[in-house]
């Protein structure tokens, strides 16, 4: 899903890389497994890069 995307899509991410399947799989296994008194949060999960921030 992100082949073709260059480095200056996630030059200015915190973690300058895309995230991987399994990274999101253990987040989402978090959330449903241990995150039980969780309330009002958001959890993003954006593979380190957003729909609406295109490199300059």
């Amino acid at each position: 899903m992100t082949a073709g995307f260059g480095d200056a899509y996630t030059a200015g991410q915190p973690i300058p890389r895309f995230g991987e399947p399994e990274e999101v799989a253990r987040m989402v296994l978090f959330i449903v497994t241990d995150a039980t008194f969780s309330t009002g949060c958001a959890f993003v999960l954006s593979a380190a890069s957003s729909p609406d921030r295109r490199p300059s």
